[in-house]
C-alpha cells in the first residue's frame, strides 16, 4: 500500500513538472479585456490631451503636438515587456526611445512632431502585435506595426494626432472605428477647392466686423493679421469677436516695421507684444505670422521659429491698399484666385472691406471653400515654425 501511494506521488510530481517546466505558458489578461495600450500628447498652447485608450483617435484641431507618452493596462502577470516609443521632433530628429509613461519630445518648445515608432518587447512582443497611424496633412496614415515609422520625418510636414492599438499575434489590423471630423465644427472637403482669405493692418472697429459677418454667412472663415498697437479699446472687442466665431488670429508685429531692418531683440519684442495682446484677450498664441512689406530673411524666420510661428506670404495680390477701388478687388480676386491660393487684403479700407462682401459670397457660389490659413494648410502638406509658406496649391 506504502509502494502504491509512493508511486502515485511521484507520478503527480511528473505531472506537475511536465505542466510547469515543459508545456508553453498560455498568458491570460485580466478579466477587464486584455492588454491595451493608453496615449497622451501635449499640444502646444493647450497642454497634456486626456489619456486616449487604445484604438482612439487623439488629436487637437488647431494644435500640434510638441510630445508623446504611453502606458499599457491589462498586462499579464506572468508576461514581461513594455511599451516602447521613439518620436522625430522637428528641428532635432530622432531621440531616444522612452517606455511606460515616460515623456518624449520637447514640450516646453514650439517645435512639432514628424513620425513616431512605438513598439513592445520582452514576452509582449512575442505574443501580441502593437500598430500606430498618425494624422498629417488632413489625412489619417495607413496602419504601421511593432516599430516601424508612422509619419515623415525630414520632409518638413508635422504630425496632428496619433491612433495606436493591441491585438493578439497575427490577429491582422485593429477593429475598424469611424474617422471623426478633423475639423470640430467644420465640414471641410479636402478634394473640393479651398482659398484662404487673409486681412492685414487691423483690427479696425466698424470695418473688420463687416468682414466677419460676411464669412460667417456663408460658413467660411477668414485668417486676420493684426497689428498689436492697434489692439486697444474698442478693437479688444473685435478681437474676441474674431475668436469667438473661429477665424484666425495671426501676428503681423506690433507697429509694422519691416522685421529684416530690426535687430533680433527688436523682431522678437515686437512679435512677442503682439502674442501678449491677442493671449491676454482669447487665451491663445498665433501660430501664423505675417511680415510687413513681405520682408523676411532666415534670421527673421529663426525669430518665428522661436516663438512657434510660421511666415505666411500670399500668392494673389489685390493691391486693395494701393487703388482703394472695390471693382477693381472684386474682379482682381475673382479672375485670379485658384484653389490653394492666399489672398491678401487689407480690413482697415471701406473699399476692401465693401469688396470683400461681394467676393466671398461669389467665391462660394463658384465652388470654393473659404478656411483659414492653418486649415487650407492642414490638407496641403502642412506648416512647421520657422517655415515660409506663399500659396498651398497643388
Amino acid at each position: 500500500m506504502f509502494s502504491l501511494s509512493k508511486s502515485i506521488n511521484k507520478l503527480i510530481y511528473a505531472l506537475l513538472f511536465s505542466i510547469v517546466f515543459v508545456l508553453p505558458f498560455t498568458f491570460t489578461a485580466k478579466a477587464n479585456g486584455g492588454l491595451k495600450v493608453s496615449y497622451a500628447m501635449y499640444f502646444t498652447d493647450a497642454g497634456w490631451s486626456g489619456w486616449s485608450q487604445n484604438n482612439s483617435y487623439l488629436f487637437k484641431y488647431g494644435f500640434y503636438p510638441n510630445a508623446f507618452k504611453a502606458s499599457l493596462q491589462n498586462q499579464p502577470e506572468n508576461m514581461s515587456g513594455t511599451v516602447q516609443y521613439q518620436v522625430n521632433l522637428s528641428g532635432t530628429g530622432w531621440l531616444d526611445w522612452a517606455e511606460n509613461g515616460a515623456e518624449t519630445g520637447n514640450a516646453s518648445s514650439n517645435m512639432p512632431l514628424e513620425a513616431i515608432k512605438v513598439k513592445l518587447n520582452g514576452d509582449l512582443e512575442n505574443h501580441y502585435d502593437i500598430y500606430t497611424k498618425v494624422l498629417s496633412e488632413g489625412k489619417w496614415s495607413d496602419w504601421v506595426k511593432n516599430g516601424d515609422t508612422a509619419g515623415k520625418s525630414g520632409e518638413g510636414k508635422h504630425i496632428d494626432g496619433v491612433r495606436i492599438a493591441i491585438t493578439s499575434k497575427n490577429a491582422g489590423l485593429p477593429a475598424d472605428v469611424p474617422e471623426p471630423s478633423m475639423v470640430v465644427g467644420r465640414n471641410i472637403d479636402p478634394n473640393k477647392p479651398m482659398i484662404a482669405l487673409t486681412f492685414d493692418d487691423g483690427p479696425s472697429h466698424g470695418l473688420t466686423e463687416r468682414v466677419i459677418a460676411a464669412l460667417d454667412k456663408v460658413g467660411g472663415k477668414g485668417t486676420f493679421f493684426m497689428v498689436g498697437s492697434r489692439i486697444a479699446g474698442a478693437n479688444e472687442q473685435t478681437v474676441k469677436m474674431m475668436y469667438a466665431n473661429g477665424h484666425e488670429l495671426g501676428n503681423h508685429t506690433y507697429s509694422h516695421v519691416a522685421i529684416t531692418k530690426q535687430s533680433e531683440s527688436q523682431r522678437a519684442q515686437a512679435m512677442a507684444a503682439t502674442n501678449n495682446r491677442i493671449r491676454a484677450l482669447t487665451g491663445v498664441n498665433p501660430k501664423v505670422f505675417r511680415p510687413p512689406y513681405g520682408a523676411v530673411n532666415q534670421a527673421a524666420k529663426a525669430t518665428m521659429a522661436a516663438q512657434g510661428m510660421s511666415s505666411v506670404l500670399w500668392s494673389v495680390d489685390t493691391l486693395d491698399w494701393k487703388y482703394k477701388d472695390t471693382n477693381r478687388v472684386v474682379n482682381y480676386i475673382l479672375n485670379n484666385a485658384k484653389d490653394g491660393d492666399i489672398v491678401l487684403m487689407h480690413d482697415i479700407h471701406p473699399t476692401t472691406v465693401a469688396a470683400a462682401e461681394i467676393v466671398i459670397p461669389e467665391l462660394v457660389k463658384r465652388g470654393y471653400q473659404l478656411v483659414t490659413v492653418s486649415e487650407l494648410a492642414s490638407f496641403r502638406g502642412g506648416m512647421v515654425p520657422g517655415g515660409s509658406y506663399g500659396s498651398f496649391r497643388k
